[in-house]
């Protein structure tokens, strides 16, 4: 299933990235972002769009944009989540693993973990 992506000036942007450049060329979209936006976007930008990319059949890009998205937000378990998932996905186990792990290592320090529970079954799965 698509999801559907939420409205946000930087999402066209990113849309238009992906249509008209190589995944090879993914180091370049947060030059592209700064010089339209003139800031990063927002961490569920870069996340939904990666979801999306995977949901649509284009692995490649979701891992670029997602890989790139846990760069910016290091300390951000649910991006971290999101990565997770995006590798077990595309059958790199050992990356999943160790992004789930720091999913739920990111999530000790919240109050209310809400990707920990899609951390944790991810490992179950996995292991």
């Amino acid at each position: 299933m698509i999801r559907p992506i939420a409205r946000s000036p930087a999402v066209p942007l990113v849309s238009r990235f992906l249509a008209v450049h190589p995944v090879e060329d993914a180091d370049a979209l947060p030059a592209y972002l700064e010089t339209h936006l003139g800031e990063r976007p927002a961490p569920w930008v870069l996340n939904r769009v990666g979801l999306y990319q995977l949901d649509a059949g284009q692995p490649d890009w979701a891992l670029a944009l997602l890989e790139l998205n846990a760069q910016f937000y290091p300390d951000d378990g649910n991006l971290a989540d999101s990565l997770a998932h995006a590798y077990e996905i595309t059958g790199r186990s050992d990356l999943a693993r160790l992004q789930y792990q720091r999913a739920l290592t990111l999530g000790e320090a919240q109050t209310d973990c809400h990707w920990c529970a899609n951390a944790r079954a991810g490992l179950e799965r996995l292991n």
